[in-house]
């Protein structure tokens, strides 16, 4: 289990190294040590709270839940492409080149590797945002854990978020037998 944490941390420390076409070469390359989502972790410093996604009933995943903003990453792109991306199509955000993006949690599913969740700062409170039909964004403060909010965030967001509020890099959820 060592060497691949430590195969997986140099995995990242080339893909964020590289740009443009190198980036995408190394990323195939490396496709089965890199997750299958990415995601954001939208923080507010001021105030500590987090930015997350309300996702309606009808979504094929976390009906009805909150998420941290983020997605499948596609097979040709590296998990900072991929975040930048769906950061674009669900806020209507554009980012050039990552700026102010930094890995902060993995999220491990039964001992697998599922999702690297970025953090970076959230867009402002009046930020004219373009969410996807149907979703909505949601401030959950860090001093309402027992809000009716925070009940509705998903499972696998909950166990990465408080990795995250504890200072951890590693956040593991175990599925019951």
């Amino acid at each position: 289990a060592a060497s691949s944490v430590i195969a997986l941390s140099a995995v990242f420390a080339i893909v964020t190294a590289l740009t443009g076409p190198e980036m995408t070469r190394v990323a195939s390359k490396y496709a089965n040590s890199l997750p299958q989502y990415v995601c954001i972790i939208f923080s507010e410093e001021s105030s500590g709270s987090v930015f997350l996604e309300d996702r309606p009933d009808s979504a094929k995943v976390a009906a009805g839940m909150l998420t941290c903003f983020g997605g499948k990453r596609e097979a040709d792109e590296s998990p900072l492409q991929c975040i930048k991306r769906e950061i674009n199509e669900e806020l209507g955000i554009s980012t050039r080149n990552g700026d102010g993006l930094r890995r902060a949690v993995d999220l491990f599913v039964d001992g697998k590797l599922i999702a690297w969740f970025f953090e970076g700062p959230a867009p402002a409170r009046n930020a004219p945002l373009v969410f996807e039909a149907g979703r909505r964004g949601v401030w959950l403060g860090r001093d309402n854990p027992d809000s009716a909010d925070a009940a509705r965030v998903s499972p696998w967001h909950a166990v990465v978020l408080k990795a995250w509020r504890d200072g951890e890099s590693r956040a593991d959820f175990i599925t019951e037998p």
